[in-house]
């Protein structure tokens, strides 16, 4: 038996960060950088415990699902994201028109954040990968310009139906998915060639078994 140690220089760890976002849409998922983005907000729902009360004792908690759901935080966002906004983009007289209102399309999202060791500084990313997201309406606010005056900041609110992965001999259900890679695996690791493409190859975002089947 050894006894425990604490606060050793290598495992003090931490992540942070957010960038190399993807929107994926279509038919086929390809996918286009997101650029400007500043935060993702991730609020899963659901999950509440209640307990179960049997012969004037606590008998059992039960726990319930849970669902995905982020605010996406930006600045600006992807011409392909308006159909997922309900924006159809039409021509009329030789000029362009956006309608609004409309039934908004589903997409799937990528984005990675920074691991780190307080001894090391960066070792790797973290990858995100989020399947069946559905944009909620959002409230915007314009105002004037003054003598402080900001960028409007775009909030988006998602929720996801969930994606299956097959392993270990079992089905799991989820909506985001998530892998580490160290920085001398970036160059090599087939599921980032996959998701964000390459000299060869178009950015996609298969479903679960197909991109990590490719580990």
């Amino acid at each position: 038996m050894a006894k425990l140690v604490f606060d050793q220089a290598t495992d003090r760890k931490y992540e942070n960060g957010v960038d190399h976002a993807v929107l994926y849409t279509g038919a086929d998922w390809t996918g286009v950088a997101w650029n400007g983005m500043t935060s993702i907000d991730t609020a899963p729902d659901g999950g509440e415990t209640e307990a179960l009360w049997a012969d004037n004792i606590k008998y059992a908690v039960m726990r319930g699902a849970v669902s995905y759901a982020a605010t996406i935080n930006c600045y600006t966002y992807p011409e392909e994201f308006n159909p997922c906004l309900g924006n159809k983009k039409i021509e009329v007289g030789g000029k362009t028109v956006y309608i609004h209102e409309q039934m908004g399309e589903n997409f799937r999202l990528a984005y990675r954040t920074t691991l780190n060791n307080a001894e090391k500084g960066l070792t790797g990313y973290r990858y995100h990968v989020v399947y069946g997201l559905a944009c909620d309406p959002s409230d915007m606010t314009y105002e004037t310009i003054d003598d402080s005056p900001d960028a409007v900041e775009f909030g988006f609110d998602v929720e996801g139906s969930p994606a299956q992965l097959t392993a270990d001999g079992k089905v799991y259900s989820a909506c985001e998915f998530t892998f580490d890679v160290s920085l001398a695996d970036i160059a090599t690791d087939p599921r980032l060639k996959i998701l964000y493409g390459s000299a060869e190859t178009e950015a996609k975002c298969p479903d679960p078994d197909t991109l990590f089947a490719a580990a």
